[in-house]
């Protein structure tokens, strides 16, 4: 009974011997093992989108309406970081006409979209463009020119936004209302050597004509 009694204290004992002589290797292996698993959660919670498609309006929207044509909009875009899957994130940034704290943060966020290298389609509306026109990319030679006619123009009259309405896809979405167009962030020079910026340009290419034209 007596050796029996005298077993957990032997096993107390070198536990209280190993943590006395190892504790600091201990905590150190602990904390590199939370560690790898926190970044591998992490890291596959935050990977990149193929692309970025961002709203900018004073009307009220939700990512929802995007979504709504998620499928068909994937399957055009495709999976362009090679990662094996096909995801796209939806921003909405509204910003009402009678500014609050809320509309300037959310003016710095679209401020911010344009050096965002995801970011490369844009529904917006017409007095956001003009803010922003000169980051926006000339669509003749990308969509017909039939579709150009209503269309928004740049400083050196090159058309650059189009409008929605009419459209079976951005009516899928409910964005086909009169005022709201449809846009290309241009790529600048130095992206042209980034890894995935001139894919995702060429692919935004084929999204709007999907968009605006219905024909993938």
């Amino acid at each position: 009974m007596a050796e029996n009694a005298e077993k957990p204290k032997g096993i107390k004992k070198k536990l209280e011997n190993f943590w006395y002589h190892h504790q600091i290797a201990t905590l150190v292996t602990v904390f590199i093992v939370c560690s790898a698993i926190f970044l591998t959660v992490d890291y596959l919670r935050k990977q990149d989108p193929d692309m970025v498609l961002t709203y900018v309006g004073a009307e009220f929207g939700d990512k929802t309406q995007f979504i709504r044509a998620e499928d068909d909009l994937l399957a055009v875009v495709g999976d362009i970081n090679g990662d094996g899957k096909k995801k796209m994130n939806y921003r909405m940034i509204v910003i009402r006409e009678d500014w609050t704290t809320y509309d300037v943060d959310k003016e710095q966020h679209f401020n911010y979209s344009f050096i965002d290298k995801n970011v490369r389609l844009y529904v917006i509306e017409e007095r956001f463009f003009e803010q922003k026109k000169i980051f926006f990319e000339p669509l003749e030679g990308i969509l017909p020119d039939e579709f150009l006619k209503e269309g928004l123009k740049n400083d050196e009259g090159q058309v650059c936004a189009v409008p929605l309405a009419g459209s079976e896809v951005a009516e899928k979405m409910d964005f086909a209302r009169p005022g709201l167009y449809v846009g290309i962030k241009r790529m600048i020079d130095t992206e042209k050597h980034e890894k995935l910026v001139p894919a995702q340009f060429e692919k935004s290419k084929d999204l709007i004509r999907y968009i605006v034209t219905g024909e993938k």
